[in-house]
This record gives C-alpha cells, sequence and structure tokens, in this order.
C-alpha cells in the first residue's frame, strides 16, 4: 500500500466562504503533496492553491509541477493547469496544457495524462507532440501522435497511432518520417520506429519494418538511422531493396547489407554491401554479381 503526506507553506490561506458553492471546501495556497510506495518517494507535486473537502480524499489543484521517480531517481517532470488527486484510490489525473520532461532533453505536450499507481504508467489516448531540445533549437524535430504510454519501471517512452515526424537537420535536408509508432529513451539519445516505417529524406525514401534514430549526446544532432527488415530504398535513379541499412547523415551515405540488390529497370545489381553516395549519386559494389533479364 502508498502512503501519502502534505505539507503546507506559513502563508497558506484557508477560506471556508468565498462561495455558496464552496463553503463545505477548503481553500488552501501552495501546496506540497507527497506520494510514497514501500518507503519509496513516488511523486511530488507542488501547486500554487488547491481544494480539499475536509475529510475527504479528493484533491483539486491548480498551476502544478509533478516529479515522478523510479528507485529515488527522477524519471519524469510534468506540467499542468490543474490536477485531480484521490489520495484513497491513488487516482492522479493532469489536465490542461499538459508539458512533459525528460532528463534528456524531450518536451512532451498534451492536453491530459492519467496516472496508474498500480502499474506504475503514464499514458492517454489523444494527441501528443513531442519537441526535442524542448522546442528552444532551431534543429528540433516535431514527433505528432495519438497517444503516450511511458513506464517509470522502464527507460522508455511509447508514442502511437500514426507518428509524424518532420526534422530538419544540420544538414540542410528535410528528413520526415512515417510509422505506425515510436519509442523514445528518456535517459539514451535513440529512439526507435516501428510498424510499416516510411522516411523522406531529400530525393530518397526509405522504407523499413523498423528504424533506429541515433542523436549525438552533445550537438542533439541526428547522425545514424539504422533500418531493420525488408529495407526498400527508392531514388531518382535506382530501386535497391536489402534486409539492414544504415543511413550517415553527414557522411550522406547509405550502407546497405544482408542480401542487398540494386535495380535498374529489368536488371539487377547484387553483392556482398553495397554503398550508395547520396552527395555524387555513385554507388559501391563489393563482390558484384549482375543478372541480366534479356527480352526475348
Amino acid at each position: 500500500m502508498g502512503s501519502f503526506s502534505s505539507l503546507f507553506s506559513n502563508n497558506q490561506e484557508i477560506s471556508q466562504s468565498i462561495s455558496s458553492e464552496e463553503e463545505s471546501f477548503h481553500s488552501l495556497k501552495k501546496v506540497h503533496l507527497i506520494e510514497s510506495a514501500r518507503q519509496d518517494k513516488e511523486w511530488e507535486m507542488t501547486a500554487e492553491r488547491a481544494r480539499n473537502k475536509p475529510g475527504g480524499n479528493e484533491w483539486h489543484l491548480f498551476k502544478v509541477e509533478v516529479f515522478f521517480y523510479h528507485h529515488q531517481r527522477l524519471a519524469l517532470k510534468v506540467f499542468g493547469n490543474e490536477a485531480l488527486f484521490d489520495s484513497g484510490k491513488r487516482y492522479l489525473k493532469i489536465n490542461g496544457d499538459v508539458k512533459v520532461e525528460t532528463q534528456n532533453g524531450y518536451q512532451i505536450k498534451t492536453e491530459s495524462l492519467f496516472y496508474d499507481s498500480q502499474e506504475k504508467v503514464l499514458f492517454n489516448n489523444e494527441p501528443v507532440q513531442l519537441l526535442r531540445g524542448g522546442g528552444l533549437q532551431k534543429k528540433e524535430a516535431i514527433v505528432n501522435g495519438g497517444f503516450l504510454r511511458t513506464s517509470l519501471k522502464e527507460n522508455d517512452m511509447l508514442i502511437g497511432g500514426n507518428v509524424l515526424v518532420d526534422q530538419k537537420e544540420g544538414s540542410q535536408l528535410n528528413l520526415k518520417v512515417i510509422a505506425g509508432e515510436a519509442r523514445f529513451s528518456k535517459f539514451k539519445n535513440q529512439v526507435e520506429f516501428f510498424n510499416n516505417v516510411k522516411i523522406e529524406w531529400g530525393e530518397y525514401f526509405f522504407e523499413s519494418g523498423s528504424s533506429e534514430f541515433h542523436y549525438d549526446e552533445k550537438e542533439q544532432l541526428l547522425y545514424l538511422i539504422k533500418m531493420i527488415k525488408n529495407v526498400k530504398i527508392i531514388s531518382p535513379e535506382n530501386y535497391a531493396t536489402c534486409g539492414q541499412a544504415t543511413l550517415s547523415i553527414q557522411e550522406e551515405k547509405t550502407e546497405l547489407l544482408d542480401s542487398p540488390r540494386i535495380i535498374q529497370g529489368k536488371n539487377q545489381l547484387e553483392g556482398d554491401k553495397i554503398i550508395l553516395n547520396h552527395r555524387d549519386n555513385s554507388i559501391r559494389i563489393d563482390k558484384m554479381r549482375a543478372i541480366y533479364d534479356e527480352e526475348k
């Protein structure tokens, strides 16, 4: 079972006759609530003001900041216009202009979040938007999705529901991603996309079963994309397939492995490894094998 405690600053104010609707409520300022489970702090909330019915478990809090922990380690910061908390049922909902901040620079915007104290999961089923670098950097990525789910027990966040990414990077090339869902690490600089991933990068189109995006820890710039399973690469000149591909953003090269193949019209070029140079549109094939489909 969890335990609940509340602390109030010295300038707290209690007014019991503000209006006929609030006669039975205490109104308090500078509220500090702490929720613990098995002696571990689960979350900590501060609010500019709150209402609570004397002897009741329900709290209505305004202008809230909530810090969520796992094993005494800060996992997430959540900000919202208001929160509803039931200390008996351990129910928590944060509403209105909700922002979530992670330890590695992500900021998520949405309208509401629920917290499941049994599973230690934050979730919703409405539009979410993720900004890399807190929306402050010019090279930010904007990720739009249909829902959010993140467990305090795990190190990642799941955004699903037709995920769309629109990103501009240092190479001045537009990068767009469409996927069924995306998994973001709360501590590492890595993103995974799943379920029919489609990437548009300059004149190139990539498709794969899943993709991993790796970011430079210092500069927070995307430098590498790994594509896995049923990879397809389409350009104005070529059509390529393979089982695995790695795109280097800075070098502007893609390395194809696992049965790579270049298709030009009815002819095919195969090899142990194929490297596409996107700067000059050149192709390097290790141990090339050509297959010609001659017309009869």
